[in-house]
């Protein structure tokens, strides 16, 4: 027995792949590899994997948009609310009010709404912007308008004079219109103005006017005044007006 191997029994075994047979292990290891591959799933690509990320992306700045109210910024918390004033005017003083708008009419005569008016000496508004002390005439309580006199200059306004048969005629015939304390143009309409001894006028008109108002005629000539009062508009010729305050027909406010 000496250094011939020819029946040596301690040879190592043969690879797998060179003997034809297989132990039950080794096939056991090859069916396990082999169903893992299988069930696998299959390698994303490159491109679809990028495709993804970017759908995500904007699907994430879409719900940034959304839910991330328009207008915040850092700096949002660290502005507080302005307090409220904790002024309290003086005891016994009264709010400053503004006074109310005056038409003039002459002489020193003003008209204003009789629900501005008051017993003795008031302030009011001037056309021309100016505060002036005037006391209180007459007022017309069932036409809402009330007379007021003032010592200040405030020069006479030119007006036209129309006997009233001709005034009445001109507001039913929807030729007359209004100039608003606002400024504003109202349009009489064709409706019910009334004749007679009554010196006051109805008109039926497009709109209501604001204060009293001037009435004029087509031409632009200031024939009378008017005002909304209980449901209508009244008008009053200048002249009877003028009639009315020397007269004193009215009734104190």
């Amino acid at each position: 027995m000496g250094d011939n191997d020819e029946f040596d029994n301690d040879a190592a075994p043969l690879p797998p792949h060179e003997r034809e047979w297989r132990h039950p292990a080794e096939m056991h290891h090859e069916l396990r590899l082999r169903h893992q591959v299988e069930s696998a799933p299959p390698p994303l690509s490159r491109r679809f994997t990028m495709v993804v990320g970017l759908i995500s992306l904007a699907v994430s700045f879409s719900l940034l948009l959304v839910t991330v109210p328009k207008g915040l910024s850092s700096t949002s918390a660290d502005v507080s609310a302005p307090a409220p004033s904790s002024t309290i005017p003086p005891k016994g003083s009264t709010p400053e009010l503004t006074a109310p708008a005056a038409l003039h009419v002459t002489d020193g005569l003003l008209l204003i709404q009789a629900r501005d008016a008051r017993d003795g000496r008031q302030s009011v508004t001037a056309e021309d912007g100016r505060t002036v002390s005037a006391v209180h005439l007459v007022t017309f309580s069932s036409h809402c308008m009330s007379v007021l006199r003032t010592e200040t200059e405030l020069g006479a306004d030119e007006w036209f004079d129309l006997d009233r048969e001709e005034f009445a005629y001109l507001g039913r015939a929807g030729q007359l219109h209004i100039i608003d304390s606002a400024g504003s143009r109202i349009t009489t309409r064709s409706g019910i103005s009334m004749e007679g001894d009554d010196p006051w006028l109805p008109l039926d008109t497009d709109g209501i006017p604001v204060g009293i108002g001037t009435v004029m005629t087509a031409d632009d000539n200031v024939v009378g005044y008017a005002m909304r009062c209980n449901h209508g508009t009244w008008a009053v010729r200048y002249a009877d007006l003028l009639a009315l305050i020397n007269d004193g027909r009215g009734a104190q406010p």
